[in-house]
């Protein structure tokens, strides 16, 4: 290191030291390159903080491209130093008005050291911003924004109005890329700043305008101006989508497509009142896009970037065709169908516009019937008729949000169910499915066989949206098999097949040794249990237990009831895929009341049953078996013991399950070194 230094002028090398006499400038960057390289290997950051320190700010960003790996370095002595001297040149600059390098500086400086220097450009003016270059400009109005968000809520307003007022000084392709930059922040103001939401408008689009832009910066602008007719929900800025479908075809056809793909899903969440004039623009866009695929398959051969573009036109045609079906649905009333649609898309874009396009309608509908959704308040219906009502219209909107899919539909559905009355909506549902029985869990025992069945998928999924729903469903599935006429496994395969990894049997087996008769009367072809097993691997508690006490299987030959409680833990735990969640089972065998051989026998049966070409017990499953185990010692050390007389295969698989445990976090029965021999163990095994 000091070979590289030796010479330097402003340097001094003595023996065991180095003094600076001057600030080092650019003509000694590569002897400081290599001699921070040699410390950075040697993590000696102190020293490298000391040279740092040495730099003149400004050589210090060459540095940078000289050495890109120090910009990298994490250390907190060398991110201290480089703030310290870039911040030193910041202040410095900022005290000569020279805002060009101060901004500079300051982008290279950690967000942390930042906003002491930032606070200190107050008022904000137009001189500061209009002689930065391009990129200084974007860099410059991006801190400036984060910084402001980060005030409270006056200065967040002072600041903001501050930046949007600079722009309309500037000349128009700084003053739009300066609306765009800032329009995110205006999400954490509330719409009482509507003036502020005006100065933020951008001007109207043009191919011109576009081109005096970044080129960084185009895509984001036209999605800006997309954005902001939607936030404005107004019928009178149709003229402005108008005009964007318009330049779509003036511009780029890379830009083009996105800005028709925002557009066409902007036009989903809009409301009713746009149903025409969103038809003609996705016309006017769809006629664009098939205009542009002519033109690429009449080509002889396709470039890669002309591959490219028709990629992206065929999707955006697709999403084009998707909006209109949507708002086609939505128009017609058929909002069960754009449910549906909703929940078949891949597309997250058109999912979380039509989502909340529909729950938009979805909540004025059960406003109509005096259901408040959002503040969890009923109004009392004045008569019979009108309670119909409202149970009818809250049956069939809960009904569509939970067949949408979302995890925020489903929570809202439930709402729905609590205010009007679960009860309610499953006997309303078992009316249309025309399920007879004297109550509700005979009638929904009744209609299983139906709601298993694809084409009653919407009523299932309202069922299985709610807590009560999948508490019927689980005793109707017991119910069911204990009553209905099993000796053809087809009754069978359709309950196993919709139901297995959705709805947890567990609570609901009770009356084991009979069930165990009725199931040991089922015999399945290969394809039926092929079928069964769709969905194996995700399969809730109690679906294995029924499996294993079919006739392929004998183990409870002997009939021990123990040994079927034993079964059922090992099948809970194998579910449960939350380490260190609730897993009694495994906790009340390891007791006095069961022996441990009872689980290595139930364990051993299930690790031989085979559902057609899967395993009963897959490995995630079976590291979850073992994570339970061993939360017991006792319980750990028999396992072991047995696993060493277990087949080869068998036990191979199990040394791997608990391979797959952390090393570094024992359960709570073993300290460090225990737990680190039994997991050395079981890796020489696997």
């Amino acid at each position: 290191m000091q070979e590289c230094l030796t010479g330097i002028k402003g340097l001094e090398v003595h023996d065991t030291e180095i003094v600076a006499t001057a600030q080092l400038g650019a003509t000694a960057l590569d002897s400081i390159a290599k001699a921070m390289d040699f410390l950075l290997d040697l993590c000696n950051f102190t020293a490298a903080g000391t040279l740092i320190r040495m730099c003149r700010p400004m050589a210090l960003l060459k540095l940078f491209q000289e050495f890109p790996g120090l910009m990298a370095c994490d250390a907190t002595e060398v991110r201290e130093a480089i703030d310290e001297t870039l911040g030193i040149g910041a202040g410095g600059a900022l005290a000569r008005k020279d805002y060009s390098r101060f901004f500079t500086l300051l982008s290279s400086c950690s967000p942390k050291a930042r906003p002491r220097f930032l606070s200190e450009l107050s008022p904000l003016t137009k001189n500061m911003f209009k002689d930065l270059d391009n990129p200084l400009f974007i860099d410059a109005v991006r801190m400036m924004r984060k910084h402001i968000v980060a005030l409270g809520a006056n200065a967040r307003e002072t600041g903001l109005r501050s930046l949007l007022s600079i722009a309309g000084d500037l000349d128009p392709a700084k003053a739009l890329a300066m609306k765009c930059l800032v329009w995110p922040a205006l999400t954490t103001l509330d719409q009482s700043h509507g003036d502020l939401f005006k100065l933020a408008r951008l001007p109207v689009m043009t191919r011109r305008l576009l081109e005096d832009l970044p080129g960084s910066l185009r895509s984001r602008v036209l999605r800006v101006a997309v954005d902001q007719v939607v936030a404005e929900r107004s019928v009178e800025n149709v003229n402005r989508l108008r005009e964007l479908a318009s330049l779509s075809n003036e511009i780029d056809t890379h830009l083009a497509i996105r800005l028709r793909s925002r557009i066409t899903r902007a036009l989903i969440g809009l409301p009713g009142q746009w149903d025409e004039a969103a038809s003609e623009i996705c016309a006017q866009i769809e006629v664009a896009f098939s205009v542009e695929l002519r033109f690429q398959i009449a080509l002889d051969k396709l470039s890669p970037a002309d591959q490219k573009i028709q990629q992206m036109s065929n999707e955006a045609l697709k999403a084009n065709a998707k909006a209109r079906d949507f708002r086609n649905a939505m128009r017609a009333g058929n909002l069960h169908e754009a449910a549906e649609m909703i929940r078949d898309s891949q597309d997250l874009a058109f999912r979380a516009a039509a989502s909340a396009r529909l729950l938009e309608v979805a909540v004025d509908k059960l406003a109509e019937v005096g259901i408040q959704v959002r503040e969890r308040q009923r109004t009392e219906p004045e008569d019979d008729e009108a309670a119909k009502k409202q149970t009818s219209v809250a049956h069939d909107i809960a009904l569509m949000l939970v067949v949408t899919g979302e995890p925020r539909h489903k929570e809202l559905a439930a709402t729905v169910s609590s205010l009007v009355g679960a009860p309610k909506f499953i006997s309303m549902l078992l009316e249309k499915l025309e399920a007879p029985g004297h109550d509700l869990r005979g009638r929904v025992a009744t209609a299983l066989p139906a709601l298993c069945h694809s084409d009653l998928s919407f009523e299932l999924d309202f069922l299985l949206g709610t807590d009560q729903g999948q508490q019927w469903l689980a005793q109707a599935v017991i119910d069911y098999l204990l009553g209905a006429n099993l000796s053809d496994a087809t009754t069978v395969v359709p309950v196993f097949k919709a139901l297995a990894h959705r709805v947890d049997l567990q609570a609901a087996l009770r009356d084991s040794r009979r069930l165990e008769q009725r199931m040991a009367s089922i015999r399945f072809d290969p394809e039926q249990l092929r079928e069964c097993a769709t969905h194996l691997h995700q399969w809730l508690p109690g679906w294995r237990l029924l499996l294993i006490m079919t006739p392929d299987s004998s183990l409870f030959q002997d009939r021990d009831p123990d040994l079927r409680l034993a079964v059922m833990a090992i099948d809970a735990v194998a579910a449960n895929a939350e380490p260190g969640g609730p897993i009694e089972g495994i906790d009340g065998l390891a007791s006095a009341r069961l022996d441990g051989w009872l689980i290595q026998k139930a364990l051993s049966a299930m690790l031989q049953r085979r559902v057609t070409d899967k395993p009963l017990l897959s490995d995630d499953a079976l590291s979850n078996v073992m994570r339970a185990v061993v939360r017991d010692k006792v319980l750990a050390q028999s396992t072991l013991e047995w696993i060493e007389k277990c087949p080869q295969e068998q036990g191979v698989r199990l040394y791997t399950a608990l391979v797959s445990l952390p090393r570094e976090s024992p359960p709570a029965a073993f300290n460090e070194k225990e737990w680190e021999q039994l997991w050395n163990l079981a890796s020489t095994k696997t």
